[in-house]
């Protein structure tokens, strides 16, 4: 079956006008003279009375929480604000401001972080510093060898 050339190519070269007629009208911006052409001004909906209530109130008590926490005085951690972690400390560890002579600048000194530090080690959730509680145990891994077996134990191993 051949293709007829009677027909295909008229067809091509109204396609070709047909698209260079596209890209004329688009960057010439021509379609910016059509009267309808513009943004939209009103949506399906303005909403009625209650959702303009509800958004009043949405903004109060939003401008209502901004001024309680622009009052409370809050410990960070970081960047990040109140830790997601959770907090554990002594309930009479203060923060004090003290001159260090040393650095010839204001610092904090916690006062009471020792208990802190008590707390947090006998804690069962707190994070540990984990190589340090097994050494103070007297725990130890084995000496590594060149020749270990172990490695043959692995069950799944990624290359052969």
């Amino acid at each position: 079956m051949q293709a007829e050339w009677e027909w295909l190519i008229p067809l091509f070269v109204i396609t070709l006008a047909f698209f260079g007629c596209t890209l004329f009208v688009y960057f010439g911006e021509l379609y910016r003279f059509d009267p309808d052409w513009g943004p939209v001004r009103k949506f399906d909906s303005s909403g009625k009375e209650d959702l303009g209530i509800n958004q009043l109130l949405i903004h109060r008590h939003l401008e209502r929480t901004r001024a309680e926490a622009a009052t409370a005085k809050q410990e960070n951690y970081g960047s990040i604000g109140v830790p997601t972690w959770g907090v554990i400390e002594a309930p009479w560890q203060k923060r004090e401001l003290m001159w260090d002579p040393n650095l010839k600048q204001e610092v904090y000194v916690k006062r009471g972080f020792t208990d802190t530090q008590y707390l947090r080690a006998h804690s069962t959730w707190w994070g540990r510093d984990e190589p340090t509680y097994i050494q103070n145990a007297g725990l130890a891994a084995p000496a590594l060898t060149v020749n270990d077996f172990c490695g043959d134990l692995v069950q799944q191993r990624m290359a052969v």
